[in-house]
């Protein structure tokens, strides 16, 4: 169709026609995410559901949402992960994160059974797409040896990237990578820093890490790491 196009009119007016095109669809996506939001979800369902037939990975992925949580459709793990392997598979990274979390943690009492390895894959895709809860996941993983071989290298690179996103978790993972190992005093600051911000964003357990790493470093180190966690800001 879009060749097409592009022999009949020429590419500056095709580009035109074709965005003229993709702008109503646009809206009904956006349209059926408000109306989700908001509770209305016969309308959601109703806007949504012809865009994502139509292959548009935006509202495929809303689908998904729509079918895993039963909102405005009957709740359908299968219906749900056939959804997201549509949008995934054209690249969308929410999709792919979300299907490996439905393979990471199982899902509907044995509909979709853990399967670390799928999940491993599928928050691989997401994470070199740029997702951060992909990556923080990912990194968990590595650390742990699920799904994939322990790897304290990508651990770290995983985890690192989403710390730097402002994911708690990852904050936390960051913290527990470096304190695991032999540091030195810089090191230790990093990891207190970065258990500083994951307990101020409410993650368990970083109070208690902070307060074992308060008994064994001095002050200046502690008053250092805090300074770093007070100017520390989420990249844009």
């Amino acid at each position: 169709m879009a060749r097409r196009i592009l022999r009949l009119f020429g590419s500056g007016l095709a580009a035109a026609f074709l965005l003229a095109l993709a702008l109503p669809a646009q809206a009904d996506v956006a349209a059926g995410w408000a109306a989700y939001l908001g509770g209305d979800y016969v309308t959601a369902v109703t806007e949504l559901e012809p865009e994502a037939e139509a292959g548009d990975a935006e509202a495929q992925y809303y689908m998904g949402t729509l079918r895993q949580h039963g909102a405005g459709v009957p709740k359908d793990y299968g219906a749900a992960l056939e959804w997201y392997r549509r949008a995934a598979t054209q690249g969308h990274t929410g999709a792919q994160f979300a299907i490996g979390l439905l393979y990471h943690d199982g899902a509907g009492g044995g509909a979709i059974p853990r399967d670390p390895v799928q999940a491993a894959g599928w928050l691989k895709s997401a994470a070199e797409g740029g997702n951060a809860m992909a990556q923080h996941l990912l990194g968990r993983m590595y650390r742990l040896g699920r799904g994939v071989p322990k790897d304290e290298a990508l651990a770290v690179k995983w985890s690192l990237s989403a710390a730097q996103r402002g994911v708690p978790g990852a904050q936390f993972e960051i913290g527990l990578l470096i304190t695991s190992r032999k540091h030195d005093r810089a090191e230790a600051v990093a990891a207190f820093a970065w258990f500083l911000l994951a307990d101020r964003a409410g993650h368990p357990g970083a109070l208690t890490n902070l307060d074992l790493l308060r008994l064994r470093m001095p002050q200046v180190d502690i008053d250092q790491a805090t300074a770093m966690a007070d100017a520390w800001k989420p990249p844009q």
